[in-house]
This record gives structure tokens, sequence and C-alpha cells, in this order.
């Protein structure tokens, strides 16, 4: 193998240092974007945990729509009009001939209902 001159080997040896520390900072790089048994194990535990709120946002909406469907039909069709169509007050009192009063009541008496059917959920979900 031929010699080659002294300044040759020395622009040759630090280009290969520059290349050697870029390649360890890449494999630096790409161990630090690798998951930790820790970081999996709680990734694993998040995806339990969002299953069980989506069993219990499930059980919970389930209960709102029986307790949508107990509502006298005056009440109910006060509560969608003001939640779901987002109708004022005074269109939805025009609408059904009653006062804006009787809105408020009847719109308080829904939303106390429903309060009440996820307090029971959530009771009998504690229980389990």
């Amino acid at each position: 193998m031929p010699k080659l001159p002294a300044a040759n080997s020395r622009t040759l040896i630090r280009r290969l240092v520059r290349v050697a520390l870029a390649f360890a900072a890449h494999r630096q790089r790409g161990a630090a974007r690798k998951l930790t048994e820790a970081e999996i194990a709680s990734l694993l535990q998040s995806a339990e945990d969002t299953h069980d709120l989506a069993h219990e946002t499930d059980a919970q909406s389930e209960a709102l729509a029986q307790a949508l469907a107990e509502l006298p039909e005056r009440r109910r069709a006060i509560l969608v009009a003001a939640l779901q169509d987002k109708a004022p007050w005074r269109a939805i009192a025009k609408r059904l001939g009653v006062s804006m009063g009787t809105v408020n009541i009847e719109l308080r008496r829904a939303l106390e209902h429903g309060a009440r059917r996820l307090r029971q959920i959530r009771g009998a979900s504690d229980k389990n």
C-alpha cells in the first residue's frame, strides 16, 4: 500500500474522524428514538384506560338516551331545541305556546333528570 503524503493523511484522518463522529451521533439519535420498556408499558396502559373510558362513555350515552326517552314530550322538545338546534328560548317558547319561564323550568328539569341518570350509572360502575 503506497504511503500518502503527510498533508493528505491528515486530511484523510480528519475526514474519518468527522465521519466516525457523525455516525456515532446518528446511532445515538437512533437509540434515543427507541422506547424503553417502561414507556411501552405506559403506552399500553394508556390504551387500556382509553378502552375503559370508551366503554364508560358508551354506557353514559345509553343512559342519557334512555333519560331523554323518559322525559315528557314537551320537556324533551325544549331540551332538543335548546341543545341540539341551538334555538333561542324566545323562539322555543313561541313555537310551543309557553312562556320563557316555562322553557327555563322545563330545560332545568330535563338537565337535572339527565344528571341523575349519569350519577346512577357512575354509582353502579363504582360498585363493580
